[in-house]
């Protein structure tokens, strides 16, 4: 049997539209050694009846589709189900930049003793501050890339968040996990009516409490002037959804999107090769 070097590991309900675009891209960047693994929630939109046909025909090398306890329940399935040395986990609606990901990969397969690596680099300064006082900090999990044997270490995703990520990250940057750094563009994420994001008020609940775990100290700051976050956020979110509300959500639309995504992400790698920060140099 062929070892795997990378399980792509993605979750699904209901966002056929976007997931023929995420998984044409993945289809067409996979290589020997590649494994994809696909969870659905139980969709009702065509998602199940156009995963099992790319099941019959090989392209998916592991599909489950049943209801499930949402998106960190169906991530915990993929993950145990995975059998790569790395684990990289996709959205069934954000853009990925697969020549990106392969050299994160790689990265992890020649360093054994590194047990994840994230990825943007708008998080450099939190990282150098983890690296130099272990201080934990939260980050965006579409860039995270785990070695599957750390995850006794690190743990599952917790599926009592929405935002699975965020408290992923506490979690993995406070425990005794060795994380390693990419600056360079390896995604873009898409907002839609969907989107977790749109939830702000879960979100911040969610956010107050891993700082009130993770990091005490600045939760009492937080606390202090928790209405400055808090109306900031508010605006944020106003201006979003009043995007949202104007964008044209066809087929046609949502391929742009992914085509505009996959262009500028190009030209940016392109531009900036991006770097790797080890947590041991």
């Amino acid at each position: 049997m062929l070892d795997v070097t990378i399980s792509y590991v993605l979750t699904t309900r209901n966002k056929l539209p976007y997931l023929r675009e995420v998984l044409s891209r993945l289809l067409s960047n996979v290589e020997p050694g590649d494994e994809i693994v696909v969870v659905d929630g139980g969709s009702t939109d065509g998602t199940r009846e156009y995963l099992e046909r790319l099941f019959g025909e090989g392209k998916i090398h592991y599909l489950v589709s049943e209801r499930d306890s949402g998106e960190a329940h169906g991530y915990n399935k993929g993950i145990l189900a995975a059998r790569g040395e790395v684990i990289k986990l996709l959205t069934d609606d954000d853009a990925f930049h697969y020549p990106s990901i392969r050299r994160c990969s790689r990265l992890l397969v020649e360093h054994p003793d590194i047990d994840a690596l994230g990825t943007d680099a708008g998080y450099v300064k939190d990282y150098l501050w983890w690296k130099r006082f272990r201080r934990p900090f939260s980050f965006c999990g579409l860039g995270l890339q785990i070695r599957r044997r750390s995850i006794p270490l690190i743990g599952l995703l917790s599926t009592c968040n929405m935002r699975v990520d965020l408290e992923y990250a506490y979690r993995l940057t406070s425990s005794k996990a060795s994380l390693a750094w990419f600056t360079g563009s390896c995604y873009r994420r898409f907002f839609n009516p969907q989107s977790n994001s749109n939830r702000y008020w879960n979100m911040y609940r969610e956010h107050s409490k891993c700082l009130r775990l993770y990091r005490p100290q600045a939760y009492l700051l937080r606390f202090r002037t928790w209405w400055m976050p808090y109306l900031i956020g508010v605006k944020r979110l106003v201006v979003r959804r009043r995007s949202i509300l104007q964008k044209d959500f066809s087929q046609g639309a949502i391929r742009q999107w992914f085509c505009d995504a996959d262009r500028e992400m190009e030209l940016a790698n392109q531009s900036d090769p991006g770097e790797f920060l080890l947590p041991f140099s």
